[in-house]
């Protein structure tokens, strides 16, 4: 849900405003002035600010200068709403890199057009961003090493010449590394169909187990690689879940596979399941370095920047986890994460019982 901060010192116009687009389905922050308008910047995420400009202390003006010193114009969206039309002042909060300019009294449907305008050109721009950055860092040591392997192999194999197990190695190189990077192009274009609300479920009664067994078995020669041993502990009952086998799927993967990526050569991974009155539940157990604190409150945000790295130099996409979070509440269930006693980090998710 988008967030909206609405700035204005008069309670009348603020409170009618908030009521507005409350009721339109966005989520509403309320700031009497400037330096409550800044400071909610600050602390919150903002998706757009609507803002007066006759305010004592800082003005309009002022706290748009403010505001355009932390974000740019795509970044946070603003729309100046006041009852002052005068020409320079419309040139000056342009000017000072506002968005978009309302004046009272309020149509209210060009109001709402207006809204849903600049958090689209937002939304595109931040779809732009994370675009960017996936094709300039995630996906650019992949090619890499897969390019760096075809010339090796043009190189040392001419036609008709034998292959060899150094030949073969390269090979599988060349092969994990192309499938890095569909699943990195996958996950990206997942998320967006789960943000445009576009990202359809299959859902049907599903075993647990079989999916456990399975991605276990998928990610077995990763883990190798690593000496990262892979155990399952397994409910003697299971009943059946209910949800999409194939995102169900995607997201024990993920789990079990950033598990092993940020475990250190010779530790463990344990999925363990469990049965509740309502749910049935997957946990990841890693005896990794854990979450920090400061983390665990942004783990499953898009393009999270945490303080741990992969032990052996894999790249991410930094949407794997929200992503696993979005396909987890789309089923019903919840899916979240902590630390353990004995040292490492256990990801869990549930899922509703099939009727």
């Amino acid at each position: 849900m988008d967030c909206l901060l609405i700035v204005d010192d008069y309670s009348t116009s603020r409170d009618a405003l908030v009521e507005l687009l409350s009721d339109a389905g966005y989520e509403c922050l309320a700031a009497a002035d400037g330096a409550e308008a800044l400071d909610a910047v600050r602390r919150r995420r903002v998706d757009l600010v609507l803002l007066d400009i006759t305010m004592p202390k800082l003005n309009g003006i002022q706290v748009l200068a403010g505001i355009r010193a932390q974000h740019s114009h795509l970044e946070l969206p603003v729309i100046m709403v006041t009852a002052n039309s005068a020409s320079q002042t419309v040139v000056d909060a342009f000017t000072g890199g506002a968005n978009d300019y309302v004046t009272k009294p309020i149509d209210v449907s060009a109001l709402l057009a207006r809204v849903r305008t600049q958090l689209q050109i937002r939304n595109l721009a931040r779809l732009k961003d994370d675009f960017l950055s996936i094709a300039s860092h995630d996906l650019k040591n992949p090619l890499t090493a897969v390019l760096g392997v075809a010339d090796t192999l043009a190189d040392s194999f001419p036609v008709g010449a034998p292959m060899t197990a150094e030949g073969r190695m390269m090979m599988e190189i060349a092969a994990r590394r192309t499938r890095q990077m569909i699943r990195i192009v996958s996950d990206f274009l997942d998320m967006q169909a789960a943000d445009e609300g576009s990202l359809s479920l299959r859902r049907q009664p599903l075993d647990l187990h079989a999916l456990v067994r399975q991605a276990l078995d998928d990610n077995r020669s990763y883990g190798q690689r690593k000496g990262i041993a892979l155990t399952l502990s397994l409910s003697e009952s299971l009943p059946l879940a209910y949800g999409d086998e194939a995102r169900i799927t995607q997201v024990i993967d993920n789990l079990l596979g950033n598990a092993i990526k940020f475990s250190a050569p010779g530790g463990q991974v344990e999925l363990a399941t469990s049965a509740g009155a309502s749910c049935v539940a997957l946990e990841v157990r890693d005896r990794g370095p854990g979450i920090a604190p400061t983390d665990l409150e942004k783990l499953f945000t898009k393009r999270a920047r945490l303080q741990n790295q992969p032990t052996g130099g894999e790249s991410s996409s930094g949407l794997g986890l929200s992503f696993c979070k979005r396909l987890i509440e789309l089923h019903g269930g919840r899916i979240g994460a902590r630390n353990r006693e004995s040292g490492g980090a256990i990801f869990w998710f549930e899922l509703p019982l099939a009727a």
